[in-house]
């Protein structure tokens, strides 16, 4: 009885792994996917948040401009005009 590299005796080699076996599984896969789609969720989320805060300060920029000209405009004793204000904010 001769030991070949294939028989029981020698548990440290295995057989490779078939032909149609190679490259990722479907499980790997979707994980995958699952990862990168909570990536892009996360990105979605921060992106509208920047946004709000954005048109929020924007807003806030604007109103304090208008109170300043009308706080300017109070002092100099001239009227205050706030025909322009309700249509832009």
């Amino acid at each position: 009885m001769g030991m070949t590299p294939s028989s029981p005796s020698f548990p440290h080699r295995r057989e490779s792994r078939k032909s149609d076996e190679s490259g990722r599984s479907m499980v790997e896969m979707l994980g995958v996917l699952a990862i990168m789609g909570l990536l892009v969720i996360g990105g979605v989320a921060g992106y509208r948040y920047a946004m709000d805060k954005y048109n929020a300060n924007e807003i806030l920029n604007e109103v304090r401009k208008r109170a300043v000209t009308a706080s300017q405009q109070r002092v100099l004793g001239q009227p205050i005009d706030l025909s322009e204000w309700s249509n832009t904010i």
